[in-house]
């Protein structure tokens, strides 16, 4: 399951209608959550506004939590800030200062807002942010691409997630926006960014690559079940969710 930023006209048949930005899509050509319904959830009229949605993950029961790339003044919430995240039952699933607690981050601190999503079985939520901030209990920086924990853990660097790919200009930063941490350790992930790769060569923020050097879905690769009318190369890459049976091995 994913979202992409820029919408499309499905040429299927049967059609599911216009395809907005911020739709929860399947890879096999279904449209799972249209994104006015998740709005629909914090009290917008249908079709009343075209607000974007950026990070997008589903917990338990099928409760899908998203963010905004901005702050949103909602109907029935009041002020949502692009670092917190909201919930289609209607209510705050999670406050930024929830989220980023645990890092310590120095006073005084602008919201570094919500960038990916992804809710692990044992409840550990994993994020990266739009905007670095320091933490003064790791004693560095978090950039907008570090993958993070809300247990207080730099899960990995965006560096470290980029090296197999031996980028062109390893000290440039295009973020991580959607990706996914699989029980063994390999992440699937986008970039914010495009950025050249000495490996695979160009690679656009609607690619889905994997930490260890692929790249496992080119982006038109990835929404060609829907065979976008649109004559355009890259959609873009939001959100991602894997639905997989894999799981971690127990302990010892």
């Amino acid at each position: 399951w994913f979202a992409t930023p820029h919408g499309m006209t499905p040429g299927i048949d049967p059609s599911p209608g216009r395809i907005e930005g911020g739709d929860l899509l399947a890879d096999s050509g279904r449209v799972i959550r249209p994104r006015q319904r998740l709005l629909a959830s914090l009290g917008f009229e249908p079709g009343s506004t075209n607000l974007p949605i950026d990070a997008l993950t589903v917990a338990d029961g099928g409760e899908v939590w998203f963010s905004f790339p901005e702050n949103v003044d909602t109907p029935k919430m009041g002020l949502v800030h692009d670092g917190d995240v909201v919930s289609d039952a209607g209510r705050m699933a999670r406050r930024s200062t929830q989220l980023l607690g645990a890092f310590g981050l120095m006073p005084p601190i602008e919201d570094p807002g919500v960038d990916g999503l992804q809710l692990l079985d044992d409840g550990q939520i994993l994020f990266s942010i739009r905007r670095p901030v320091f933490s003064e209990r790791l004693g560095h920086g978090l950039e907008r691409g570090d993958l993070l924990s809300d247990a207080g853990v730099r899960v990995r660097s965006g560096r470290e997630l980029r090296s197999a790919f031996k980028p062109v200009l390893p000290d440039a930063e295009p973020g991580l926006d959607a990706f996914h941490l699989w029980p063994g350790g390999e992440v699937w992930f986008s970039t914010e960014e495009g950025f050249e790769s000495a490996i695979e060569g160009g690679i656009t923020d609607g690619d889905l690559l994997s930490s260890r050097g692929y790249v496992v879905y080119r982006n038109l690769d990835l929404v060609r079940r829907f065979q976008p009318l649109e004559d355009l190369a890259n959609f873009g890459l939001t959100s991602l969710i894997v639905i997989s049976d894999a799981t971690a091995p127990p302990k010892a």
